[in-house]
């Protein structure tokens, strides 16, 4: 493992974060106790010291399960937490949620404080501003020592930029959502913002092995105008990954971590084996000549992705009755 440090944060975090989503899921993740925390060990052994989870991951137990299982490596480890989802689709990013959510997940983290507490998603009934004076205020307090945002879009991310509570981001970043980033990315690395990505397997569409036929006709990965039809994107890498003998579940989290100005890739996995697999992406050796090629073709396939924000993450609980 190797780290590197989260933007003006200074926290030292590993380039691979564990990301909690599927612990305590009783769908697809970790729904017993004994494996989640067979993972999470193993994610210790393995260097990995961010853990990335939220108010509403895992059916609302992931937090409850990250506090009991880490016990006495509290200290050890960056723990950041996220509150502006309401977990039915709706938002809400008043000052007093995110006050009441906090001081929930720092029970259920048996933790005095979180390393990094973000607004989830911006809520369009609370100006920005409002949101993240309410982090400011928990940050004076001591209950968390950094705040942060997640997909904001590039409008709004500059009007925060002077707002000394906003110190890290999170944005998706892979093959399929490459240009929804494009002008972020270098905005966060200008402002020194920590910056980590998630979902670099695009929710396991690059694996090929998680939708079913209805499941692609709402993920908004296949909705028209957001990709060119028949995925040549995909094709292509694949078709250089298979030629480069290449795994394409490796090949796309040391692309995304190839970007400099992204500090940590948060990997969400429902199993030891999964998280073994992300790990070994940090032992490619990928020729910088492969890596033009990938960003030449996401480039040329991919369209500019602002636009579909509302259809990215609007979804909200409708994929639960499209997923397996």
């Amino acid at each position: 493992m190797y780290y590197r440090k989260l933007g003006k944060t200074g926290l030292n975090a590993s380039v691979i974060g564990f990301g909690c989503n599927q612990i305590g899921s009783g769908k697809t993740g970790y729904k017993d106790f004994a494996r989640a925390k067979e993972a999470l060990f193993l994610a210790l052994d393995k260097g990995i010291n961010y853990f990335d989870t939220a108010d509403v991951y895992g059916e609302r137990l992931s937090e409850e399960w990250l506090g009991r299982i880490l016990g006495s490596e509290r200290a050890k480890v960056i723990i950041s937490t996220k509150a502006g989802l309401t977990g039915d689709g709706g938002r809400n990013g008043h000052p007093d949620h995110l006050r009441n959510s906090l001081e929930n997940s720092l029970k259920k983290l048996k933790t005095d404080y979180v390393d990094m507490f973000y607004l989830h998603r911006p809520d369009p009934k609370i100006p920005l501003a409002e949101s993240i004076g309410g982090i400011n205020n928990l940050i004076r307090e001591g209950k968390a020592r950094f705040g942060g945002v997640s997909q904001l879009s590039l409008e709004e991310l500059r009007t925060v930029k002077n707002d000394t509570a906003v110190s890290c981001v999170q944005y998706c970043l892979n093959f399929f959502d490459f240009q929804t980033t494009y002008s972020i990315r270098s905005e966060t690395s200008a402002m020194h913002y920590g910056f980590s990505t998630f979902s670099p397997l695009a929710s396991g569409w690059i694996l090929k092995t998680k939708y079913t036929a209805l499941a692609k006709s709402k993920f908004p990965f296949f909705q028209p105008g957001y990709y060119r039809p028949e995925f040549p994107a995909y094709k292509l890498v694949i078709q250089l990954a298979q030629e480069h003998q290449i795994g394409i579940h490796q090949l796309a989290i040391h692309w995304v971590l190839n970007h400099q100005e992204v500090h940590s890739v948060i990997c969400g996995t429902s199993s030891c084996d999964q998280l073994q697999e992300n790990i070994k992406a940090l032992d490619l050796s990928v020729t910088s000549d492969l890596i033009e090629k990938i960003n030449d073709i996401v480039q040329k396939y991919t369209v500019e992705g602002h636009k579909m924000r509302k259809i990215v993450w609007g979804i909200g609980t409708k994929m639960k009755k499209v997923l397996h």
